[in-house]
């Protein structure tokens, strides 16, 4: 199943992550990304260890993890729910040259 945003789930290696897209696609509507509530993590329970969530944040710009997995957490020894990256704490060259 090839989405209109170009990948195929079944492309990932892991199961975790096949799952995670097929679902993720399952809640697209048209060519539209889903919106944050039509991801419900009650259907998703057995691969929420393999999720993270990152806030966008405008001014100034940042990202924040807003929920970091169990099985991330163990993969990076830290737990980094709540941290905000932007340019003050990680410098200059943090952000991808336009």
């Amino acid at each position: 199943m090839t989405s209109p945003f170009g990948f195929d789930p079944d492309g990932f290696k892991t199961a975790p992550m096949r799952r995670l897209a097929a679902y993720w696609l399952s809640k697209c509507t048209a060519d539209r990304l889903p919106s944050r509530a039509a991801i419900l993590p009650e259907e998703i329970v057995r691969d929420l260890p393999f999720v993270y969530l990152v806030d966008v944040l405008d001014e100034p710009p940042a990202f924040r993890f807003r929920l970091v997995g169990t099985q991330v957490s163990i993969w990076s020894e830290r737990d980094y729910t709540g941290t905000t990256l932007n340019a003050a704490e990680y410098g200059p060259k943090w952000e991808p040259k336009i």
